[in-house]
């Protein structure tokens, strides 16, 4: 049995632990209710067909039985689905369109902070300005939100509406369509990202119904299945469908048919829903787990307390005079830690200094307990 006082630590990504990734249904060992992906290709050949060719409902959009699975699921027409490369696909795949629909102006992008750090510097490659609103555990500020927008025109708002990344915050219905709505009538546009949809622990999932106009949302199954097996997906409003058609069509970014084919199959399964069961039976105890190991060890810490979905759980640590010498002692002791937190915008590098992101859900309870401590006996001799 390993001696985990002694093992190393890289919590700088949440990559989904082998233990939750269903291998064998993936490679067909078993179950004959949903196919390997070998086995996908030999029943239905068409999936390799040329992306833009249209055979069996296949274009550039992406994979037809799955377009069609997922526009019965969300109630709008297939030609709002687009299928993509995992999440980070898609969301490139918005930003393209802002500068398509925009040539010839800046475009400014809020999110909550703390934010997704990939999203900040994907947004940096298109040369769109961050604007940065403070969430808290009691919610987004709407107030700091109204300001920007009165100051400086918004064009996207950028959430994550359950289990958010990394404060694990989780949007009420009601906090959602006001925002939306509010929005809207702002000119902004909004896309919710459900990475982490499913992963609610001992309580209801929000539902998302209605689409309206100024309305994008992105889901993926890379935490709930495999990132291995990247797909992704959109549901655009009718209003920007045409303007999507173009963009999908000439930028090169093509779907991967076979794997799209298997989420056809393993989505319209029983296996499914029985993965989800299993990954709240998994991650639920390990978020209770890293709240009773931060409650015991660091009190002073600020963090979400009602942690009851997600992935991540954002843990700011106060008092650190500087990132680096508290990255530089976090290694010391076996944990490794991104040394610049880009989940916050450079306005908040007072925040951002003892801000670390713990990836519990890929973290046994024991494990959790150990980095949990180690963090605060770091902390504890270089606070000021």
């Amino acid at each position: 049995m390993e001696d985990i006082s002694k093992k190393t630590f890289d919590i700088t990504r949440g990559a989904p632990p082998m233990e939750t990734i269903p291998k064998d249904v993936i490679a067909g060992n078993g179950d004959e209710e949903v196919p390997g992906i070998s086995d996908v290709i030999r029943e239905n050949p068409l999936c390799l067909a040329y992306k833009g060719s249209n055979v069996a409902g296949h274009n550039f959009k992406g994979y037809g039985p799955l377009r069609e699975t997922l526009a019965a699921q969300h109630k709008v027409k297939p030609e709002q689905i687009f299928v993509r490369n995992g999440g980070m696909d898609a969301m490139h795949f918005v930003l393209h369109y802002l500068r398509y629909a925009y040539p010839d102006i800046p475009i400014s992008v809020a999110t909550e902070v703390p934010t997704y750090d990939r999203f900040p510097r994907a947004l940096n490659t298109f040369g769109f300005e961050w604007v940065g609103i403070p969430l808290t555990q009691d919610g987004l500020d709407m107030d700091e939100l109204r300001s920007r927008v009165n100051k400086k025109y918004i064009d996207l708002f950028y959430r994550i509406y359950e289990g958010q990344n990394p404060s694990s915050y989780s949007y009420s219905d009601k906090e959602m369509q006001s925002q939306t709505e509010e929005l809207a009538g702002l000119g902004a546009i909004i896309m919710d990202d459900g990475a982490y949809h499913n992963l609610t622990y001992g309580r209801k999932r929000n539902e998302i119904t209605e689409f309206p106009d100024n309305y994008i949302l992105q889901r993926n199954f890379t935490k709930e299945v495999s990132p291995g097996l990247k797909c992704g997906y959109l549901v655009i409003p009718e209003n920007m469908v045409e303007d999507f058609d173009y963009i999908v069509r000439n930028l090169g970014l093509n779907p991967v048919y076979p794997v799209q084919a298997w989420y056809n199959a393993f989505i319209n399964s029983t296996l499914y829903p029985g993965q989800i069961d299993y990954l709240r039976d998994i991650f639920g105890p390990r978020a209770m787990a890293v709240l009773d190991a931060l409650n015991e060890c660091s009190p002073e810490a600020e963090y979400n307390r009602n942690l009851d979905s997600g992935y991540f759980l954002d843990v700011n640590y106060p008092s650190i005079p500087e990132r680096d010498t508290f990255v530089d002692a976090l290694a010391e002791r076996g944990i490794k830690v991104e040394r610049v937190n880009d989940s916050y915008p450079p306005e908040s590098l007072k925040r951002s200094k003892g801000a670390i992101r713990i990836p519990f859900a890929t973290l046994k309870e024991d494990e959790i307990e150990e980095v949990c401590r180690r963090i605060a006996e770091v902390h504890s001799k270089i606070a000021v």
